[in-house]
């Protein structure tokens, strides 16, 4: 029965392999008594068959436990027979490792595969064909688990020896194992482009994409093994050489649309991950029509399978909400909120069953419903949402207290900007800052601050909107403080410039405009270096700050100055040719003459 059930499980039949499976191992229980040792290496075989195919399933806790079952007796029938039972224990730790990595325990999985490892050599069949291939993909799979936690040399080293056996296995039996060599490249890709080996690891891609080729033709599993070896590919190619990737893509997406059509459940959800990364790789090539159809599509294969698989659902509202934001960066804001409605009445449908993980779904999916609400002119209705997502927050921060509150942080970030947006209460609206403020203070890397800083710029916006000047004036003090500290990314020196200028209109407005010019200085400095990287695309606020450091260089009476200034903004309204520009220009013009009378007398050309 045992044996019937693992060709039914070769043969794609799981359902009815695990239930022969489970009738054997009730036969085996039975007759324990019997036959103590010949049913517990019979118990070992099945249990090792049924996690091979519960991982098939994609269900690795069940998948844990049968491994665990078969590694236990294994380790128990070795002293009887080292020469006999080594081989199998070996081979039942490296499968057990693989669940243990599909539910995120990698240091486990590497302690596991790593005893494997160890004994193989240590066994009298080295030279048996089988046992080199299950030696070769136990390496394979510590490798790639070492490479995850981060141990990328050692991960290598496991990789060239599993190679040299593979190379030699494939060479002798190319049908049956090279699609095995191929595995092997895909792994070593990935581990030498983390590493930063980037000729290796194009060659290891490519080298897997021609054997995967050579056997495509021998059904389905060779052709989604070549999918998996161009998908690896396309990855490797995406950052820099994006039209390649998509070329690679197009092809694994048509692949996948063959065996999608034949075999929906056990391709599907591929076939739209493939149809994500491509595209996310238009996108990046800022061909946001096709992007737009291969994410449409995507998301109808996710919503098929959700269909017919609830556990399918979770992924259905992520595609949902990732689909949202996608079409927000294209400027399709109502499709966007769309999507985004849909993936919130999903998630609170799930959320009933009151699990974090659902919980934490909902929350996210408000946050994104609330945002596009507010980008498509519903701003009273967005501040609903934004609240009910900083509630799920709070009752998820509230049950773990040593969880992480970034993403309470962002919510109310995100609650306090619809208050505002939606012209309702503005002292609770700095409650939410002030709150958020506090959460992102207690993080000193780079994006807690960034997150901070932009925090309190929306704080002192709302502060200076309300009399609060000076209040405004100190958190800009400390957000200018935190730009200068950060990187020195175009985002950041942009938001910099900003802060700058708002904190210069806030000191001229309290009657400071001396103090209001070396922040305007500044900023022009910023925005003046910033032209040269990205050339035209800060002119507007380049503009603006130009003419309020005129006004500002008039009140104080450094007339000359505020002349010169004004014949760097004609400058650069000339240079850009917008109407805009050149009216900001007559503006600036207009308002120093109104500071310093004595600029009537210049010639009339300076102010055209």
């Amino acid at each position: 029965m045992g044996q019937h059930a693992a060709c039914q499980h070769s043969g794609g039949a799981f359902d009815q392999a695990l239930a022969e499976l489970t009738e054997a191992r009730a036969h085996y229980e039975a007759a324990r008594d019997t036959s103590p040792q010949g049913v517990t290496a019979g118990l070992a075989e099945t249990d090792g068959m049924l996690a091979l195919t519960l991982i098939s399933q994609d269900r690795p806790d069940e998948a844990l436990v049968a491994a665990e079952n078969a590694i236990n007796a294994w380790r128990a029938l070795l002293p009887s027979n080292p020469k006999r039972y080594g081989y199998r224990l070996a081979r039942a730790l490296s499968l057990g490792a693989v669940p243990l990595g599909r539910l995120g325990q990698y240091e486990k999985a590497v302690a596991v595969g790593s005893e494997a490892v160890d004994l193989y050599p240590r066994l009298t069949l080295r030279a048996h064909v089988g046992h080199i291939y299950h030696a070769s993909a136990a390496r394979v799979r510590l490798a790639d688990h070492l490479r995850i936690v981060g141990r990328h040399e050692e991960s290598l080293v496991h990789l060239d020896a599993a190679l040299t056996a593979a190379e030699v296995l494939a060479w002798r039996y190319p049908t049956t194992l090279g699609s095995h060599l191929s595995w092997l490249r895909q792994v070593e890709a990935r581990t030498a482009a983390e590493l930063g080996l980037h000729e290796r690891a194009a060659k290891a891609a490519r080298s897997a994409v021609t054997l995967c080729r050579s056997l495509s033709d021998r059904g389905p599993a060779h052709q989604a093994q070549l999918a998996d070896a161009l998908r690896s590919w396309a990855d490797l190619r995406a950052s820099t050489s994006p039209a390649d990737a998509v070329t690679a893509l197009r092809e694994v997406v048509e692949i996948r649309s063959g065996l999608s059509s034949a075999q929906p459940e056990e391709h599907r959800a591929q076939h739209a991950d493939d149809l994500w990364a491509l595209g996310d790789t238009l996108s990046a090539l800022h061909r946001f029509g096709e992007a737009s159809s291969a994410y449409g599509q995507a998301v109808e294969l996710y919503r098929q399978a959700a269909a017919n698989d609830p556990a399918e659902e979770p992924r259905f509202v992520e595609a949902l909400d990732a689909w949202s934001n996608r079409l927000e960066d294209a400027d399709d804001l109502v499709n966007a909120r769309d999507a985004a409605s849909e993936a919130a009445t999903v998630a609170r449908r799930l959320a009933d069953d009151g699990q974090d993980s659902h919980l934490d779904m909902l929350a996210a999916c408000l946050y994104t419903l609330s945002f596009l609400m507010a980008r498509t002119g519903q701003e009273a209705d967005a501040v609903q949402p934004a609240r009910e997502s900083v509630a799920l927050r709070r009752r998820l921060t509230g049950s773990q207290p040593d969880a992480d509150q970034t993403d309470l942080a962002r919510g109310l970030n995100n609650l306090a900007n619809r208050l505002i947006d939606a012209s309702l209460s503005a002292e609770e609206a700095t409650a939410a800052y002030q709150e958020a403020a506090a959460i992102y203070r207690s993080g000193t890397d780079d994006v807690h601050q960034s997150s901070l800083a932009l925090t309190l710029a929306n704080l002192a916006l709302t502060l200076a909107d309300t009399g609060r000047v000076e209040e405004a004036i100190a958190h800009l003090d400390e957000v200018i403080a935190i730009r200068t500290r950060l990187d020195p990314t175009p985002e950041n020196r942009r938001s910099l410039a900003i802060s700058l200028c708002r904190r210069a209109k806030y000191l001229a407005d309290n009657g400071r405009p001396a103090e209001a010019v070396p922040d305007l200085d500044r900023a022009t400095t910023v925005y003046q270096a910033l032209s040269r990287t990205e050339p035209g695309k800060d002119d507007t606020e380049h503009a603006w700050c130009l003419k309020v450091t005129a006004i500002q260089l008039a009140r104080v009476n450094r007339v000359h100055q505020a002349v010169e200034t004004l014949d760097v903004l004609r400058g650069l309204a000339r240079q850009n040719t917008s109407p805009h520009l050149h009216q900001i220009y007559l503006d600036a013009v207009a308002a120093v003459r109104d500071v310093a009378p004595q600029l009537v007398e210049l010639p009339d050309e300076r102010a055209h």
